[in-house]
């Protein structure tokens, strides 16, 4: 039976049986100690607790006037007497209940002012309102619901409790809470409506209007949708690497099948463990129609997953196992899983206090409220809308799966361009600030962006060859990887340096240039002649000579012909040659030899060395015109679009990622799509073509033109981090996406090797990509069908009311003084104990780990949903009393008897054995079956209406019910 189930019927039967208890206790009731006893936690010292309770519950069977109802249930409580009385003598002792008459007062206070009788009188009218519901279709569906197959065992539940009320951090929570709760809940503390933002309710409003809005037949999910529950499938496969090696103990979790039961295994001969059977030869176990497995016989097993450590069946982390030792089902370490990994990520980046710079990027991104919603039209939007435009085309579905293909198939190339990317970044980071960085919002970095664009476009559009030029160029790069390796690092400093110096002998770092003798570019002085890099000066050498025809091609185009041949020693001949007949040169291009003598001393320094095995690359491939064309679009505007970053640029390159992307494209080129077979670098050439190609209608969000689909994504991005900087949260994005790269992308050594800590990030990336290419569907119409749905509901939500409601009241939670108390506990529960009792995190894990493996099933239960939307409904009495009575049990309970009550009722003893409240549930259980009863999984439509209609009879009985007691308590001597 499911935690749930349990809770619903045992509240019901607890609540008549206890009942007694507080009848006879009258002098409880009028708040005054017992005669010859000095409190009544004194009073509760010297008292047998359990055996006085086991009396009452006895006494109320007892009571019964069908004598085989009496007799089966007097057999129960009489065989398990002892057990009984333990189980409630360790919760209500001494030492759980000193300073008990505080948490009294809070009870009766709440009496008083009539919270609680409130309370109880709006959750009788609900009940009452489930039974006399015209043909009871909410009821109808509870009982389909109870009836359908749950595998949230009860006892991981009580122990995800247990650890919860043992968290260190649990006072400082719940009081934080409780803070919250009352400082935003609209009213004073007699529930009179004040100036307080009434933000719980509004949240409340959200949700109930949510569920009461929930549709009979839900829309069929599109093809994201279901690719984010691909996603979560993939949580719980185990992670990779050392990241998951300091989480402790380990914490085993039951794989669940499609049917939500655990997976039997099967002995060495093949066969599946008896007594489970497989009947219909599908390989999962057999099960009955109420969803438990059975045997040859049809006879129900009793083999819960998890038990008593070492008990009969069990080992000694309490996994089911036979008598020889192998496990009876698939267990796998939940610590050990993606979910566990990004959990303890999570937790870091709240400690980082990350989640203050994510609501302010929201809040930025979303823009002005239009009214009481956020504009259609806002930064977040319009790049949701760009990013799933992308999707649509025809490229997405082949460059998703050669994405994933690339990261499948090559980890370890894979893993050196993550790593490459990890130092490009934290060499961005620390670049000078004098125009050395890279930063959207500056207006020489958006026009670099923007204005590289049409002309890698032109470069593409050059094409007189059977395949296209950019297949060609991506082609020809990825030679580079073993033709050029270190051309990268060879290039860095000449966007440094204006006067090089070759090296005479190795110092060391990556290039032939001789550091110290060379003269650096002066960035605090302007752009003259004589302060231009070494790469700028030959770019603008190239634009001059491209204007000159030299023997039926530009000169340009035959400098870097000639070039391709000639090693470092002999590039020098090149002008000797072109000035071996005088005036050969200006024959040609009048006003060229000064340009000349600009290339021999280029050429002479060494400037020119890091260009001739990629010149050579080029022209092996009868290319070299390809490449002109390339330096000839990086030539354009570069005084004004790069040479700012100049340095950014040189960081990079030294970062080694460019030459990790060269050859991750090397690997491309002998790589094919598995489903179309196209070679993965052409697909890589055709999506980056497509994305610059400013010849196709490209229309934005709101219909209007933009030059390429690049531009759906750059401008809202541009336009974010220009808004960013004007609300002074400039280092907002850069602070966030360091974070992320040290929480993803962070390295560590291992035998003297760098690696990345999370060594399960490329094959976790791998299989996402993989889930959503192929939910994308193949089809072109339907895929942008499918997408334009996805797309139109996922804006409709960004724009709307409650959405924006939903950001008003995250930010204001955000930023009051109870968040960092609430944070800082919840940073410290995704943080792993080594103390098992105290491990909450592993506790979350396994629990987590049963729900995401739920067969979950919303036909029919709209119903429910509209049901639990009423109860949330603010606007009924419900509400405010239940707050009331919420806030004054966290925050008046001053000695802390309620946790410590709990802590013990959800706490396994001392000497071994489950919790008490596992006991008392179990009794009660087989109470209530053994009188009759039938469990939930089995009950009928009118047994869940007669189990209601006694609850709602005693919850308004005014002679044995609870306004008798409350009655008591308001006329209590005081």
């Amino acid at each position: 039976m499911t935690t749930m189930k349990k809770l619903l019927i045992h509240f019901m039967i607890c609540a008549q049986v206890i009942w007694p208890i507080v009848g006879c206790s009258r002098d409880s009731v009028s708040g005054k100690a017992p005669p010859g006893s000095g409190s009544l936690s004194a009073f509760i010292s010297q008292l047998n607790v359990g055996l006085e309770v086991f009396k009452l519950s006895r006494q109320q069977v007892l009571n019964d006037a069908d004598v085989n109802r009496r007799n089966a249930g007097l057999s129960v409580l009489d065989s398990r007497r002892d057990e009984f009385i333990d189980a409630i003598n360790t919760i209500l002792n001494d030492q759980t209940l000193p300073g008990v008459e505080s948490t009294l007062d809070v009870f009766f206070k709440l009496i008083d002012d009539d919270s609680i009788p409130t309370l109880t009188n709006e959750m009788r009218s609900l009940i009452l309102q489930l039974i006399n519901e015209p043909g009871r279709p909410t009821i109808k569906a509870l009982r389909d619901m109870l009836s359908g197959r749950s595998n949230i065992p009860t006892g991981d539940v009580v122990s995800l409790l247990g650890r919860l009320v043992n968290y260190p951090d649990s006072e400082r929570l719940w009081e934080s809470i409780g803070s919250l709760i009352a400082a935003y809940d609209g009213v004073d503390s007699n529930g009179v409506k004040n100036n307080e933002p009434p933000l719980v309710t509004d949240l409340l409003d959200i949700l109930s209007r949510g569920l009461k809005n929930t549709p009979a037949n839900p829309a069929p999910s599109t093809s994201l949708n279901l690719a984010l529950n691909d996603f979560v499938d993939e949580l719980l496969t185990e992670a990779q690497g050392t990241a998951n090696a300091k989480f402790g103990q380990a914490e085993w979790g039951a794989r669940l099948d499609d049917r939500g039961a655990p997976v039997v295994q099967f002995d060495a001969q093949g066969k599946m463990l008896s007594p489970f059977v497989d009947g219909n030869s599908d390989g999962l176990a057999d099960l009955n129609p109420n969803g438990r497995f059975i045997n040859n016989n049809g006879q129900e097993i009793d083999m819960p997953p998890f038990g008593q450590p070492l008990s009969l069946g069990y080992d000694a982390m309490g996994r089911a196992s036979t008598s020889q030792g192998q496990n009876v089902y698939e267990f796998f370490d939940t610590k050990k899983t993606l979910l566990a990994l990004f959990m303890s990520i999570t937790g870091r980046l709240l400690k980082e206090n990350r989640h203050k710079d994510i609501v302010d990027l929201l809040n930025v991104s979303l823009g002005p409220k239009s009214g009481d919603q956020f504009n259609r039209n806002n930064k977040l939007g319009r790049l949701s809308y760009g990013l799933v435009e992308l999707v649509k085309t025809d490229q997405a579905p082949q460059f998703l799966r050669a994405m994933s293909e690339l990261l499948n198939k090559n980890p370890a190339q894979s893993e050196e361009l993550f790593l490459a990317l990890a130092r490009a970044n934290e060499n961005l980071k620390n670049a000078p600030s004098n125009g050395g960085g890279f930063n959207l919002a500056e207006q020489r970095s958006q026009d670099l962006v923007l204005g590289l664009l049409p002309g890698i476009d032109e470069v593409f559009e050059s094409n007189g060859n059977s395949s296209s030029t950019a297949r060609i160029l991506i082609d020809t790069l990825a030679s580079l990887d073993t033709q050029a390796p270190n051309w990268p690092a060879q290039f860095a400093p000449l966007f440094k340096y204006k006067t090089v110096v070759r090296e005479s002998s190795p110092d060391g770092d990556r290039n032939d240039i001789d550091e110290a003798a060379s003269t650096l570019v002066d960035r605090n002085a302007g752009l003259t002649t004589n302060n231009r890099s070494a790469v700028h000066q030959l770019l603008d050498l190239l634009k001059r000579a491209d204007g000159c025809n030299f023997f039926g091609q530009t000169l340009a185009v035959f400098i870097v012909d000639t070039m391709a041949g000639l090693s470092p020693s002999t590039v020098g001949t090149l002008v000797s040659l072109i000035n071996a007949v005088p005036g050969l040169a200006n024959l040609f291009c009048s006003g060229i030899s000064q340009d000349l003598i600009s290339l021999d001393f280029l050429a002479k320094s060494g400037a020119l060395d890091a260009l001739l095995p990629i010149a050579k690359v080029f022209k092996d491939r009868n290319q070299t015109p390809l490449l002109v064309s390339l330096l000839l679009v990086i030539q354009k505007d570069y005084s004004t679009l790069l040479r700012p970053s100049e340095e950014a640029l040189s960081s990079v390159l030294e970062s080694g990622a460019v030459e990790e992307l060269t050859g991750t494209l090397g690997i491309a080129k002998s790589s094919n799509d598995p489903v179309s077979g196209i070679n993965i670098a052409d697909i890589l050439a055709d999506s980056i073509a497509n994305l610059v190609d400013d010849d196709q209608t490209v229309l934005d969000q709101q219909g209007n033109p933009v030059p390429s689909l690049a531009h759906l994504i750059l401008n809202p991005a541009i336009d974010l981090a220009k808004d960013l900087d004007a609300a002074q949260k400039g280092s907002t994005l850069t602070d966030v996406t360091d974070s992320l790269f040290n929480a993803f992308l962070k390295r560590t050594t291992i035998n003297g090797q760098e690696k990345l800590e999370n060594q399960s990030l490329i094959p976790f990336l791998a299989r996402s990509i993989a889930i959503v290419a192929n939910r994308i569907p193949a089809d072109a119409a339907v895929r942008r069908q499918d997408l334009g749905q996805f797309q139109s509901d996922l804006l409709d939500t960004l724009s709307s009311k409650d959405f924006c409601k939903t950001i008003e009241i995250v930010t204001v939670v955000v930023g009051s003084t109870q968040a960092q108390g609430i944070v800082d506990s919840i940073a410290n529960l995704l943080t792993p104990n080594n103390n098992p009792n105290d491990d909450i995190f592993g506790a979350v894990l396994k629990l987590l780990s049963i729900v995401l493996q739920q067969p979950f099933d919303l036909n029919g239960t709209q119903p429910i949903a509209v049901f639990l939307g009423d109860v949330l409904d603010p606007n009924r009495a419900l509400i405010p009393a239940a707050l009331r009575t919420l806030e004054g049990f966290i925050l008046l309970d001053k000695s802390g008897s309620i946790l410590k009550v709990l802590r013990a009722a959800l706490n396994p003893p001392p000497n071994g054995g489950e919790a008490p409240i596992l006991t008392i549930l179990d009794i009660f259980e087989e109470l209530n079956q053994a009188r009759g009863g039938n469990s939930f999984g089995t009950m009928t439509e009118q047994e869940i209406v007669d189990t209601l209609q006694s609850t709602a009879d005693f919850m308004g009985d005014n002679q044995r019910g609870l306004l008798l007691f409350y009655r008591a308590i308001k006329g209590r001597r005081r």
